[in-house]
């Protein structure tokens, strides 16, 4: 069975580009980029190298992860960076794909058994509780997740809670701090501006002195 996930519900990490660590005037240092480059910045280049270092992340540290699970995960991939229309009704987000052996109400029978389900009940009630400004679309309980389940109208919703648990309380959750170190280290191989753009002398010096050191 395959499952269309990504940050917007399971944040195990957070490839938001605006007003961020990862917005492009943090991570490309203005004092290297002439004002002419900045004319030239080509946002697209940028959000794709931010989806090739989170697919990096996803497939080398938090797939791993997934797959120890007691939840039949037997594949997964990255798929894009979906970016909102405006920024103040929402944030880039990486969409991924998850392929599970058999259905989700099987994983979750699976999984239930060697669950600490007090902790898992608890975890959900404080979790996913409404507040005001904010109304919860997750389950708030493990009968309210059980419902979701047999009820098989939003099997990525109610795995997603089920994979929130585990990267919450069982998981190093390093996976940000990975992120932001491979961007800030392979920044220097790629092309972010178009065929106008005239790269610095203060930048090619700054690239090849870490290329060599590397």
């Amino acid at each position: 069975m395959n499952l269309e996930l990504g940050t917007q519900l399971v944040k195990f990490i957070d490839v938001g580009m605006y007003n961020s660590e990862l917005a492009s005037e943090n991570v490309l240092d203005d004092d290297e980029m002439s004002e002419e480059q900045w004319g030239t910045f080509d946002n697209k280049k940028y959000t794709q190298f931010i989806l090739e270092s989170g697919k990096e992340v996803f497939n080398n540290s938090y797939l791993p992860q997934l797959k120890s699970l007691d939840l039949d995960i037997i594949s997964g991939e990255a798929i894009r960076v979906q970016s909102p229309k405006y920024y103040n009704y929402g944030s880039d987000e990486l969409y991924f794909d998850l392929v599970i052996k058999g259905t989700v109400k099987e994983s979750w029978d699976k999984y239930f058994e060697n669950v600490d389900q007090g902790e898992l009940n608890k975890y959900l009630q404080e979790r996913n509780k409404s507040y005001d400004g904010f109304i919860s679309f997750m389950p708030h309980s493990i009968e309210e997740l059980e419902d979701l389940i047999n009820s098989g109208e939003d099997d990525e919703r109610a795995f997603a809670a089920i994979l929130n648990y585990e990267l919450d309380t069982n998981d190093d959750n390093e996976y940000q701090e990975e992120l932001l170190e491979k961007v800030n280290n392979d920044k220097y191989l790629y092309d972010f501006f178009s065929e106008e753009a005239e790269v610095s002398e203060k930048f090619v010096k700054t690239f090849e002195s870490w290329k060599n050191n590397k």
